[in-house]
């Protein structure tokens, strides 16, 4: 007999009923609060993307030392650009919900916005990775692919975290 497996949104469904269930309140209840708190919690683990990502720099760029100082610099001005990008899409969704387009894009507009963030990402880094790093040509364009990976799983780790860290902490 084959286990059934819950999808994500099960999962996560589950962790809110769970924990509505250790506070005793419901949705309503628990929203207020649990809206101040993932917005604090999301701010406070924007910070924890810079480290694992700074660190993997030195690995990168092996063949130009840096101190690490500039990696975190470099990490966290990537970061800061990363999340300015994701708020794109926030303000597309917005204008199409206020003028009577759906506010929740559909799964092929989803998937050519996520597209074209992780392309637009991929040209920043290749800029910025010329600016900071000086590498040029056939290395600067491995680089960047190298590294545009780690950060969107860093980004995803961030987003998986977020729900579990703030459900805990109020």
């Amino acid at each position: 007999m084959r286990k059934c497996r819950r999808t994500k949104g099960e999962r996560r469904r589950a962790l809110v009923d769970a924990h509505l269930a250790r506070v005793g309140k419901t949705m309503a209840e628990n929203a207020p609060l649990f809206d101040r708190a993932v917005a604090v919690n999301a701010k406070f683990l924007i910070g924890l993307m810079v480290p694992p990502f700074a660190l993997l720099l030195p690995r990168v760029f092996w063949r130009r030392p840096q101190p690490l100082a500039v990696h975190m610099v470099f990490a966290l001005h990537f970061y800061a650009f990363f999340l300015v990008l994701f708020c794109v899409p926030l303000v597309v969704m917005d204008v199409s919900g206020l003028m009577g387009g759906p506010a929740v894009p559909p799964l092929l507009l989803d998937q050519v916005l996520s597209a074209a963030l992780a392309l637009a990402c991929a040209a920043y880094l290749y800029v910025a990775m010329g600016a900071v790093y000086g590498t040029r040509g056939v290395a600067r364009v491995v680089q960047t692919a190298v590294l545009i990976f780690p950060t969107t799983w860093i980004f995803l780790i961030y987003r998986v975290l977020l729900l579990p860290i703030t459900l805990y902490t109020t």
